[in-house]
C-alpha cells in the first residue's frame, strides 16, 4: 500500500513505516549501523534528479549510503538560484535513503535541509513530509546537527537557525505547521505537550515561544501578518507566509459573519492581508463579477462568499 501524506499536517498513514529500524538515545555517527531492506545499493552515480518509483528498486539504480554523502556535499554547494535542482536532488536522496532504510544522522541531516530547501520553495507537499520525518528521527535521539560541519553551504539561506543541535529549530517549524494546519489545537496541544515532556526547558526559547505567539493569533489577520514579516529570522517569516492564503479564507469567513454594508477594497486589504489593493480585486473579481467594484455589500454577496468558503474550508481543513 502507497504511502499517503496529510500535507498540512505533515502524517504519514499506511505501511510505510513498517521495517524502520528505531534507534534510541543520542547516537555519534559512527555508531549508527543502517540497516537494509531486500536492496543494498551500489550505484556510484553521484547526481541524481527524482524519479518516482513504480516499480520494485533495483540495486544498480540505488546510491549506498558512501556515495549518498558525495550526494550531499555537492547538493550543499548548490547556489540561491538553484534551489529547486537542490529541492529535487535531496527528494531523490531521501528515495535511495527510503529504500534502504537508512537512519542514521546524515538522514536526519538530509530532512532538516529538506525542512529548509521546502519553506524557501513554498513547497507544502514536501515541507509536511519532511517534518513528519525529522520529528521522527529526533524523538528517536538522531539529529544531524554532529553532520554540519561536514557540508559546507553555499546558499545561507539554509543555514541552522541554531548550530550543532536543529531540534529546536524543527520543533518550532512543526508547531507552526501543527497550529495552523488540519485540526489545528489538537495538533498544536500535542507538540506542547511533548516538549513539556521533554523537559519544558524547550518552551521557553525565543523562537519556540515566537512560533506559539504566531499560533495564537492566527485569527487576526493584521497581528498574524505583522509577526509574520517581523519574525527573528526568515525562515521563520516564510514559513508563517507560506500558509496567509489559507488563512485568508478563515479571515474572510470571520468578516462576512460579523460585518454588515459595503466593505471598500481598502479595508479588505487589511483585514485580509493582502499587498495591495490589485491583489484583492484579482481575489474577489472572479467571485463576484459586476458585485465587486471597489469593494462589495455583504447582503449581496454573503450567500455567494459563504458558499465558496464552506467549500474550500471543507477542503483545506
Amino acid at each position: 500500500m502507497a504511502a499517503d501524506w496529510d500535507i498540512a499536517r505533515g502524517v504519514k498513514r499506511g505501511r510505510a513505516n513498517e521495517g524502520v529500524v528505531v534507534c534510541h538515545g543520542s547516537i555519534p555517527r559512527h555508531h549508527v549501523t543502517p540497516r537494509h531492506s531486500g536492496v543494498r545499493g551500489h550505484s556510484s552515480v553521484v547526481e541524481k534528479t527524482y524519479v518516482r518509483s513504480t516499480k520494485a528498486p533495483v540495486a544498480s539504480d540505488v546510491r549506498p549510503e558512501t556515495v549518498l554523502r558525495k550526494s550531499v556535499e555537492l547538493c550543499m554547494q548548490k547556489s540561491a538560484d538553484q534551489i529547486a535542482l537542490m529541492s529535487d536532488q535531496l527528494r531523490s536522496i531521501r528515495q535511495d535513503l527510503t529504500i534502504q532504510r537508512i537512519e542514521s544522522t546524515l538522514t536526519a541531516y538530509v530532512y532538516e535541509c529538506n525542512v529548509r530547501v521546502a519553506i524557501l520553495c513554498n513547497d507544502r507537499a514536501q515541507l509536511g513530509q519532511c517534518l513528519n520525518h525529522a520529528r521522527l528521527l529526533h524523538r528517536r535521539g538522531i539529529h544531524g546537527g554532529s553532520e554540519e560541519e561536514s557540508f559546507p553551504l553555499a546558499n545561507h539561506a539554509i543555514k541552522p537557525l541554531s548550530a550543532g543541535d536543529p531540534r529546536i529549530e524543527i520543533a518550532a517549524y512543526v508547531l507552526v505547521a501543527a497550529g495552523l494546519g488540519q485540526k489545528a489545537d489538537d495538533e498544536l496541544n500535542r507538540e506542547v505537550l511533548w516538549l513539556e515532556r521533554s523537559g519544558g526547558r524547550q518552551l521557553e526559547v525565543p523562537i519556540i515561544k515566537f512560533a506559539i505567539q504566531a499560533i495564537s493569533v492566527r485569527e487576526n489577520a493584521m497581528s498574524f501578518i505583522h509577526l509574520a514579516r517581523t519574525a527573528p529570522a526568515p525562515l521563520l517569516s516564510r514559513i508563517l507566509l507560506m500558509f496567509i492564503p489559507e488563512l485568508r479564507f478563515r479571515w474572510l469567513k470571520m468578516l462576512l459573519d460579523g460585518s454588515r454594508g459595503f466593505i471598500p477594497t481598502s479595508m479588505l486589504r487589511l483585514i485580509l492581508g493582502f499587498d495591495a489593493d490589485r491583489a484583492v480585486d484579482e481575489f474577489f473579481v472572479p467571485l463576484l463579477g459586476g458585485l465587486f467594484n471597489n469593494g462589495f455589500i455583504v447582503e449581496r454577496c454573503k450567500l455567494k462568499l459563504e458558499r465558496h468558503v464552506d467549500s474550500l474550508v471543507q477542503q483545506r481543513w
